[in-house]
């Protein structure tokens, strides 16, 4: 087993994970399944939006040289040949002296350049519509390909595919897209004090919490990723459940659990029993600072410290960058705004501290409780907040560095 020593930062650790991530192969999926996917591929327009020339409002079609001079005093009387409902084009050529009605979405005739809005025309009888103010070519109407032209690139190789970006791709005509296949994730809990919720407590017992945490965000994160696995403290278990894992070809395990220096923590034995590689243990950070990356087979290993907050903080930190290398997205590094505190927090930081906080827009709140074991704390934060190391104290108003976490 190679074993790499020291701990690094925040941002080396990071980039020492990204350096081993793959991206995750292309598929192509019916575009209404396509929702938080990755492009594997740029989007490209298979034809032109609108494909035709379209009336943006309820009106007449018009040629506007017959308008020329129209006026109150000089009305001009068109003869309607019929009406250009959406999706039912009836009228198809107009000739001098003549119009067509048109609804709005509806196709305009071949020599029609302009559309009048209803609002301001007469409609006499079946077959005449008197006019009193001229028209202007391209007057109230969307040209072939106002929205998006053929062969136009709509969204590169690893965008999200968002809301706007799939009805673009709709009306664009795709109905399929190349998108990059889930990452195959899997959670593996250690530790004899865990129950499953709903199970009863027995002595020295607590529920856990960190699985759902982690299958959670793996799954929102663009992972596929099943129910979690509970190994307790048992080597032998521990290291049985990541060789099926790995033999079943998931791309990423996350481990909660074992990496510290007490009696139990069999993880870093597990990786030398497996035959596979620590990139690093410890990370020069609180929470979170025995952390530890490794890697067997094709397989990454990122294991997290048992105790909730710390879990879930270098997971945020870490693997949550790591699935967006694996994904092949654009942007892999996470936002950092340099934001106000809008309260004091008066606690020292010798070394570098990851607190949990709000983010309102304009100013960021600390969360009332920020102990590694308190998991409630973290509801409503959208953000982490990164203290520096040898921080006397944050008042309000100092500016902090925060990485938004959605």
């Amino acid at each position: 087993m190679k074993r790499k020593t020291g701990a690094l930062s925040i941002e080396q650790a990071l980039e020492t994970a990204l350096g081993f991530c793959r991206v995750t192969e292309p598929e192509i999926c019916n575009i209404g399944d396509c929702a938080g996917r990755i492009l594997a591929e740029d989007m490209r327009a298979a034809i032109s939006s609108p494909p035709f020339r379209r009336s943006a409002m309820d009106g007449f079609a018009v040629r506007s040289e017959d308008l020329y001079g129209a006026s109150g005093q000089s009305p001009v009387a068109l003869t309607v040949l019929g009406c250009n409902d959406a999706g039912s084009p009836a009228v198809h050529h107009i000739g001098k002296g003549e119009a067509a009605q048109i609804m709005t979405g509806g196709v305009l005739p071949e020599e029609a350049d302009a559309v009048v809005k209803q609002e301001i025309v007469e409609f006499r009888g079946q077959d005449t519509a008197v006019f009193t103010k001229p028209a202007r070519p391209g007057d109230q109407f969307s040209p072939v390909g106002e929205d998006l032209q053929k062969g136009e690139t709509l969204a590169p190789a690893g965008e999200t595919l968002d809301a706007s970006a799939l009805a673009a791709g709709a009306a664009a005509g795709l109905s399929m897209l190349s998108v990059r296949k889930k990452v195959r994730a899997a959670v593996i809990c250690t530790g004899d004090e865990l129950t499953l919720p709903g199970q009863p407590l027995g002595e020295g017992k607590i529920y856990g919490s960190s699985h759902l945490y982690l299958t959670t965000r793996l799954l929102q994160c663009g992972c596929a990723c099943g129910q979690a696995y509970f190994a307790g403290d048992d080597l032998s278990a521990i290291a049985g459940l990541i060789r099926e894992q790995i033999e079943a070809g998931t791309q990423l395990i996350v481990t909660t659990g074992g990496v510290s220096v007490g009696r139990k923590d069999y993880l870093p034995a597990v990786i030398d029993m497996i035959g596979g590689e620590i990139l690093f243990h410890g990370i020069d950070v609180k929470p979170g600072m025995p952390s530890m990356l490794s890697r067997a087979g094709g397989t990454l290993i990122l294991s997290l410290s048992g105790n909730p907050y710390s879990c879930a903080c270098i997971f945020e930190l870490i693997g949550r960058p790591m699935i967006a290398a694996m994904l092949g997205k654009r942007c892999v590094r996470d936002r950092v705004l340099q934001i106000p505190a809008a309260d004091p927090y008066d606690k020292k930081s010798p070394v570098r501290r990851i607190l949990r906080g709000y983010f309102d827009g304009m100013r960021v709140h600390f969360s009332s409780r920020q102990r590694n074991g308190q998991m409630a704390a973290g509801i409503g934060c959208n953000c982490l907040i990164d203290i520096p190391a040898g921080n006397e104290g944050i008042r309000e108003g100092d500016i902090v560095r925060i990485v938004l976490l959605n």
